[in-house]
């Protein structure tokens, strides 16, 4: 599966965003969205107990990113290098061409369009430049913000998907959403931005 080489980092961009490579100097910012309890609503994972525990969360996803396992990027506001959020492929299913996306925002940027920006950029990045054939997004039912975003990029629930993971206790709150390669590319013209 050569084709899901993440060396040299994708940076990529956006009318107002830049996606980047962690760096150790994001701790901080991403302590603060790790740790919010309004960006953690809806994500069930261990919130970090300190910047350290972040550091080494960083340091991991690039030896992942260096393993060419996951694709972890930073958004950024391209006039301001300093994270505001992270948006990632990731659980990449190589031999079924899938992998799942997840994104999250710090609270003050929320509504502002920025998500449907960087969703747009991963998008296309996953379906033009890896092999991607299914892009899938797991989301709690409640997650309305997440479920428009989806939605407006012409994701689907996807009932088989969840049938895959029925039973697992800690999923049957999730959702999940997909999208296909070929209805991306038939229809990526018609997206609307915020």
């Amino acid at each position: 599966m050569s084709h899901f080489i993440f060396n040299p980092f994708p940076d990529l961009t956006s009318e107002r965003l830049r996606l980047r490579r962690l760096r150790a100097e994001d701790s901080k910012a991403l302590y603060a969205l790790r740790s919010s309890d309004e960006v953690n609503k809806y994500i069930y994972r261990e919130k970090p107990s300190s910047e350290t525990i972040v550091l080494e969360f960083i340091g991991k996803v690039n030896q992942s990113i260096a393993a060419n396992e996951v694709i972890y990027w930073a958004v950024t506001l391209s006039k301001m290098d300093v994270l505001i959020g992270t948006i990632c492929l990731w659980n990449i299913e190589k031999t079924l061409l899938r992998a799942e996306i997840g994104f999250e925002l710090l609270s003050e940027f929320h509504g502002k369009g920025i998500m449907t920006e960087a969703l747009g950029c991963v998008l296309k990045y996953g379906f033009t430049n890896l092999p991607l054939q299914i892009i899938e997004a797991w989301t709690h039912p409640a997650n309305e913000a997440s479920l428009s975003l989806l939605y407006k990029y012409g994701f689907i629930r996807d009932t088989q998907a969840e049938m895959r993971v029925a039973g697992d206790d800690e999923l049957q709150d999730m959702i999940i959403l997909s999208r296909s390669s070929d209805d991306y590319i038939k229809s990526s013209s018609k997206v609307t931005k915020v």
